[in-house]
């Protein structure tokens, strides 16, 4: 019977079965470490064939309970290699094409690649190209991400959720907590990232450090510059992509530039100012 993680017939037909080569059973859901560490080691000896390797520590995650802690200490590698190689086995499914790289880390640079719309329609994709492109960001002059292990460096607070990003200042008295949105954000998104710098402030902080927010979206929206203007610890930009590289535009700036447009197409029916808006805004 074919073994679910390593894919090989090596998994007895019987109830209390366990796979004779990655160590998997199929009765408790658990793998041997010392079977699953040989297996995950012979198949990394393949060098020109890594898409193996990353495929099975996918499968470990995808038909276990394990976390990547867990993974990693099952396999015999780092936290950080397990975070990049999960995320490349995820890659893998809705980009199969990567498999015919030979360098699993052109692989992961092409699968992290910046994207070319103008716009990135996912908040995950946003993410991933901050993450992976922070040093490109005009943020980087100033603030350092701080690296968690976790999925594009998303820090779970375990009491109020996960914040999507992290960073402090390269003087060090500093905290930055980003929040995401691939769309608006709004008046609700001010009162979600004062609970994580709050939380920064208590956890994290000095006595004497300062903590400010950064909330990055796709969109102005009106309600959230409101509170934003007695709110003066956030900040908020709104993104673009062009020619291959985000552009970060300043809240007010957008809102400014809009209600001059709004002047401009005062006399125009209201669904054809709007839809001149709408392109105005991508």
């Amino acid at each position: 019977m074919q073994c679910p993680i390593c894919k090989n017939n090596s998994l007895p037909d019987t109830n209390n079965a366990t796979c004779q080569t990655c160590g998997y059973s199929s009765e408790t859901k658990k793998i041997d470490p010392d079977s699953c560490k040989n297996h995950y080691q012979n198949l990394k000896r393949e060098r020109r064939n890594w898409v193996k390797a990353v495929e099975f520590l996918g499968r470990i995650k995808e038909f276990t309970r394990y976390t990547k802690a867990e993974i990693g200490r099952l396999t015999g590698i780092a936290r950080s290699t397990v975070t990049q190689d999960l995320q490349l086995a995820k890659g893998l499914k809705d980009r199969p094409e990567l498999k015919k790289i030979t360098s699993k880390g052109t692989a992961f640079g092409t699968l992290n690649e910046i994207f070319r719309t103008k716009a990135l329609d996912e908040e995950e994709k946003l993410h991933c190209n901050l993450y992976n492109n922070w040093d490109k960001t005009p943020f980087a002059k100033e603030w350092k991400l701080v690296r968690t292990g976790a999925s594009m460096g998303k820090l779970n607070t375990h009491e109020i959720g996960e914040m999507d990003l992290l960073a402090k200042s390269k003087s060090g008295n500093k905290w930055l907590v980003i929040e995401l949105k691939k769309g608006p954000g709004s008046d609700k998104t001010i009162g979600q990232i004062l609970r994580y710098m709050g939380w920064v402030k208590e956890k994290k902080a000095e006595k004497d450090d300062i903590v400010q927010g950064l909330i990055i979206c796709g969109e102005y929206n009106l309600t959230m510059d409101y509170a934003l203007k007695c709110v003066l610890t956030i900040q908020a930009k709104i993104y673009r992509n062009y020619d291959s590289k985000l552009k970060f535009i300043d809240f007010d700036t957008m809102a400014a530039a809009e209600e001059k447009a709004m002047e401009a197409l005062g006399n125009l029916p209201p669904e054809v100012r709007e839809a001149v808006l709408a392109n105005f805004r991508k």
